[in-house]
């Protein structure tokens, strides 16, 4: 009797210290894991402020996206306005130009009634050309340069070196043809660098020869020579043609800027 009361006494003690172990491991294995789970809140925690960090740099690049955005949009507006009233004033400026260009033109091309034509020239002229019982020739040069002359723009010869028969007008750059004949007469134009100009020379109303020079680089200059039949009382002169007129034509001690011309028959 005494035997199996001492058995069941040990073997209840064995299962009440065999479940003691087990609850005592239970334990720790749970603070184990709660640990682990500490652990992971905390670096979740970690990740979630770098996040907001670069949330906040987030927004404050979208806020100035946003302001130059606004800022874009009225300099668009703005440019637009702006490029709106420069072609309205290039427009102005364009029929303004056209204007002057043939009112340029209408000057430099009627000419006055015959009966009218010797008070004009005493007026513009100075003396009046008479025809000549001699040579008839003349040359004459540019004693300054011309500064950035515009289309249909007569060149003036101030600078006379021979003028046999007075047919040539160094005020106005006009030769009048004292007598009618066979006429030849040149020019030559020097340009500097980085101009552009295309010269003709008149008789009256009509081209009869053209030149044209592109310095780039360098100073250059180009001769034009024409023979030609001409009336008495005719107007010849050199002027710049309608377009390609840029920079300045020279003329100094280094090369001259030069019309001449004579009768050959």
């Amino acid at each position: 009797m005494w035997t199996l009361y001492i058995s069941l006494t040990l073997v209840f003690r064995f299962l009440a210290i065999n479940g003691q172990l087990n609850e005592e491991k239970r334990i720790q294995e749970l603070e184990k894991d709660l640990k682990s789970l500490h652990n992971l809140v905390d670096e979740l925690r970690e990740v979630i402020h770098i996040q907001n960090d670069r949330i906040k740099v987030l927004e404050k690049r979208t806020f100035k996206l946003e302001d130059a955005n606004r800022e874009y949009t009225v300099n668009i507006s703005e440019l637009k306005q702006t490029t709106a009233a420069c072609l309205e004033q290039q427009k102005e400026d364009t029929a303004r130009i056209k204007n002057i260009e043939d009112a340029v033109q209408k000057m430099q091309y009627d000419r006055t009634p015959k009966d009218d034509s010797s008070v004009l020239r005493k007026r513009i002229l100075g003396p009046t050309t008479v025809p000549s019982e001699g040579n008839v020739a003349f040359y004459a040069y540019m004693s300054t340069s011309l500064v950035n002359p515009s289309s249909f723009h007569t060149l003036i010869f101030d600078t006379v070196i021979t003028n046999d028969g007075n047919g040539y007008h160094p005020n106005t750059g006009v030769f009048i043809v004292p007598e009618s004949g066979l006429y030849v007469f040149t020019w030559v134009m020097r340009q500097w660098t980085h101009a552009t100009h295309g010269t003709e020379l008149m008789v009256n109303k009509i081209s009869s020869g053209s030149v044209f020079l592109h310095s780039m680089t360098d100073d250059h200059s180009v001769t034009g020579l024409v023979v030609i039949h001409a009336n008495q009382g005719d107007d010849v002169f050199v002027r710049t043609q309608v377009d390609n007129n840029y920079g300045n034509i020279g003329s100094d001690y280094h090369g001259k800027t030069s019309f001449a011309g004579w009768k050959i028959n």
